[in-house]
């Protein structure tokens, strides 16, 4: 496993800058996760490692030759993916409403939604804990730019799935001792105590489990929470003209 110390290096040479705090993000999640989330008061992050697309953690063919032509074969082990073991990511997707291809995608439509801004997500983390970053979505054979920027690539996916409008919480060589605020789920994932007031600006449920509202009203007024629920507006009724 490479030196969090050599990376965390590293990935300071960006001119990346955060996603400003007024900016709308949401997540879909099953209402299990929820229920965790909200009980354990805290927040998922996972290794790029354990996602489905082999492109995480992936450098354009640019930077492959660059690194390959200019980098010191005692270094090459900080661009060869090994770097992703100690790097860990909380998705969100950039929208200023719901949308249904995310709710399809993630909430598997008998989910819910949690709406945020990205100014909410600081507010519920320690300081100076991770960064909040847009995905940028390029071509990996055209893209050009110089390796020395490690969070760049997790931040980078195929225009493929550009549709996704991704934004992630990023954190590289977190702190998982004892007294820290972060703990070890599991190989791939962490979880950093947070306030679920502070997170969370609303939560969405799915109108096909609408019929769980009051159950889930109860299970927050159980734990003390105060935060806004209501159904999808998938599920509104559309006005219709009347011949009467």
């Amino acid at each position: 496993m490479p030196d969090p110390d050599e990376l965390i290096i590293l990935s300071r040479r960006d001119e990346v800058e955060d996603v400003p705090d007024h900016t709308v993000l949401w997540r879909y999640i099953d209402l299990a996760s929820l229920i965790w989330m909200l009980t354990e008061q805290a927040l998922v992050f996972r290794s790029p490692r354990s996602f489905e697309d082999k492109y995480e953690g992936a450098w354009p063919h640019s930077a492959i030759k660059q690194i390959q032509n200019k980098v010191a074969s005692s270094s090459l082990h900080l661009f060869d993916g090994r770097f992703l073991d100690i790097v860990h990511v909380s998705c969100w997707h950039e929208f200023d409403h719901e949308n249904h291809l995310m709710w399809k995608a993630y909430g598997r439509l008998s989910g819910v939604a949690i709406r945020t801004t990205a100014g909410a997500i600081r507010s519920a983390f320690p300081e100076n804990f991770g960064r909040v970053r847009r995905i940028k979505y390029v071509d990996f054979s055209k893209e050009l730019c110089w390796p020395g920027n490690l969070d760049e690539a997790v931040l980078r996916k195929r225009q493929e799935f550009s549709g996704e409008n991704e934004v992630r919480v990023l954190t590289i060589g977190a702190d998982t001792s004892p007294s820290s605020l972060v703990r070890v789920v599991d190989e791939d994932r962490i979880a950093l105590s947070i306030d679920p007031e502070k997170l969370i600006v609303e939560i969405v449920l799915s109108h096909q489990i609408s019929f769980l509202k009051d159950g889930l009203e109860q299970v927050l007024t159980s734990l003390g929470l105060t935060i806004p629920l209501r159904i999808s507006s998938l599920s509104a009724s559309p006005l219709r003209v009347s011949s009467e």
